[in-house]
């Protein structure tokens, strides 16, 4: 499918990066980065987040921060919510690190956005996810919980967001060490299709799911639901996509739907996944 969509549109970046996206749902990571990094594109353009998501998969983190900063230095000429994306996300990259004194000055000013963008409505639905992100790395559970809240609040009716907002509360239980509570949400949003489903290898390859990965019964899931067949070739990546999304990889979009203040998926857009 994606080779015949590259013969439209030939070196494509949107199309390579959703080709890159099969390799990478699969836990193929050394391809997914091959492809990824001959673009030569940076977290603010499209696929930018999906670069980001590599980089931290990789254990590259000292280039995912060096990445992520060089946005958030120019965050005086980006619109409100886009700034404030950028802000947590600068805030959290450094909040990982543990090193909450240069972390400050992104979460003071990240916290004067959300004030903002709360009292217009105008959070999204990935910003909550930064926010869930920042708030448990911080150890602050009333705000990781008004967070899941809201977030649950927007997408609970919709079936295929609501596994996303699952994974989000995932990560904020599981970086305050609340397993009990995270377990439920991850078993559920790997089972249920969604926008940007969660999978075994974002469980084995993403940092965000370090701190529980001595509890037996995230082993658990992540052993019992390990794919039963090898690794397609490089020439057939997994087939996943529905149609809708098929067509639009053929007409030379792909899922990487420009503007991620629009979007829910942090692959999805030129904004960088801290």
């Amino acid at each position: 499918m994606f080779d015949r969509a590259l013969t439209i549109a030939p070196n494509d970046p949107a199309i390579i990066c959703v080709k890159a996206e099969t390799y990478l749902a699969q836990g193929d990571i050394d391809t997914a980065w091959g492809m990824v990094s001959k673009l030569h594109i940076s977290p603010a353009d499209n696929g930018g987040g999906l670069l980001m998501d590599l980089l931290s998969k990789r254990g590259q983190l000292d280039e995912m921060m060096a990445q992520g900063l060089a946005v958030a230095r120019e965050e005086q000429h980006l619109p409100p919510p886009l700034r404030a994306l950028v802000l947590a996300g600068a805030a959290n990259l450094y909040l990982a690190k543990g090193d909450r004194a240069s972390a400050l000055p992104y979460l003071e000013r990240a916290e004067r956005d959300r004030k903002e963008l709360r009292q217009n409505g105008a959070i999204s639905l990935q910003l909550h996810g930064f926010y869930i992100e920042m708030e448990s790395l911080l150890g602050n559970r009333a705000e990781v919980e008004q967070e899941i809240q809201e977030l649950f609040a927007k997408t609970r009716m919709d079936k295929w967001e609501f596994p996303n907002s699952e994974t989000a509360a995932g990560i904020g239980y599981v970086q305050l060490g609340d397993f009990d509570h995270a377990i439920p949400l991850i078993q559920d949003a790997l089972t249920q299709p969604s926008a940007q489903s969660l999978t075994t290898a974002d469980l084995r390859l993403s940092p965000h799911w370090d701190p529980i990965r001595g509890d037996p019964r995230f082993q658990k899931i992540v052993e019992s639901l390990k794919p039963k067949e090898p690794p397609r070739p490089p020439d057939e990546p997994a087939q996943f996509l529905c149609r809708a999304e098929a067509a639009q990889c053929l007409q030379g979009r792909g899922r990487l739907r420009s503007g991620r203040v629009a979007a829910h998926s942090s692959r999805d857009t030129g904004l960088p996944v801290f």
